[in-house]
């Protein structure tokens, strides 16, 4: 991994910019949500950009046009703390536990056919149990989903290869 320190709001709004594209094609709003002002952050940002990237354009292909994705940030002494919360179809609770496992696939389909190889959260997964973080996921059927994940402010990574 290629660490570097960042301020990090600055850098999720940098981020999202080509999801903010798609969610107006769809009549979608992203909002970031935070307290914070700033906040300093070791990590490497093109792995943390495929993790926003990945979990955005999942909420947007899930979410029906006409509603609103939040990217809400907050922090404690020692992590950050990123929510990714849609208004979508929601996941039933019985298939929560395949979401991270390589190639599969849920019963909820994309809401304008959009495609989905079953690949994205298992790279999301190793990514931020690459930076020492975690990744957790609440959803229900009729009211959405929030993936959340959370990553160490500090992070010594001492030869870590992440292929992916």
């Amino acid at each position: 991994m290629n660490l570097s320190e960042l301020e990090y709001l600055s850098f999720v709004k940098k981020s999202i910019v080509h999801e903010e594209i798609l969610a107006r094609n769809k009549s979608q709003e992203i909002i970031i949500r935070t307290e914070l002002s700033s906040i300093q952050v070791k990590l490497d940002s093109n792995k943390i950009q495929q993790v926003l990237n990945n979990l955005l354009s999942n909420a947007i292909k899930y979410s029906f046009p006409n509603t609103k994705i939040v990217i809400d940030i907050s922090d404690n002494d020692d992590e950050i703390l990123t929510k990714i919360i849609d208004q979508g179809q929601g996941i039933p609770a019985e298939e929560l536990q395949k979401l991270f496992t390589p190639f599969q696939t849920t019963s909820v389909k994309a809401t304008a056919s959009e495609k989905s190889t079953g690949l994205g959260l298992a790279i999301v997964k190793k990514i931020i149990e690459a930076h020492h973080g975690k990744l957790k996921v609440e959803s229900e059927v009729g009211k959405g989903s929030t993936f959340y994940f959370s990553l160490p402010k500090q992070i010594e990574i001492n030869n870590t290869n992440l292929t992916i």
